[in-house]
């Protein structure tokens, strides 16, 4: 991970579905104009690496004619969040696990810092993420399906 000296903050379930599930649109609020390799970073680690290779206005015809993509299961979602959404197009994950210094206030990148390699208990430290990840996953399948029995 040594050529990568930016990382972008993303939270699971989207983290793990980017580098294990094909999750190519990552959907932000505005365009980026950041291109290249960067790590993916969540709590103090970098558990992905990808490339982003571009960026574009995301319209609802869009979203809904590729849910493969985003791996968004509503629309509502989305407007709910950004007045502006836009896609980071995302090509070439890997999965790595590697510690990186995150300062206060950084919410959507983080400058990556040389460090050490990583410690040798890695290994549980991406079990535990994926047993987090799942949790997660679940938490918010149930919510999207509660608020789908309290409206109907």
């Amino acid at each position: 991970m040594a050529a990568t000296s930016r990382g972008l903050i993303v939270r699971p379930p989207w983290l793990g579905r980017i580098v294990l599930h094909g999750k190519t649109w990552e959907i932000r609020g505005g365009n980026t104009k950041v291109r290249g390799r960067i790590a993916l970073v969540w709590q103090g680690l970098a558990l992905g690496e990808v490339d982003v290779v571009g960026s574009f206005p995301l319209t609802r015809a869009l979203f809904d004619a590729h849910p493969e993509l985003h791996h968004v299961p509503d629309w509502a979602w989305v407007a709910a969040r950004y007045a502006n959404p836009h896609v980071w197009l995302l090509a070439n994950p890997r999965q790595v696990t590697r510690p990186v210094a995150r300062k206060p206030g950084q919410v959507t990148w983080v400058k990556i810092e040389p460090l050490p390699p990583s410690p040798p208990d890695t290994h549980d430290m991406m079990v535990e993420y994926h047993d987090l990840q799942q949790a997660e996953e679940e938490r918010q399948q149930n919510a999207i399906e509660d608020a789908w029995y309290n409206q109907h």
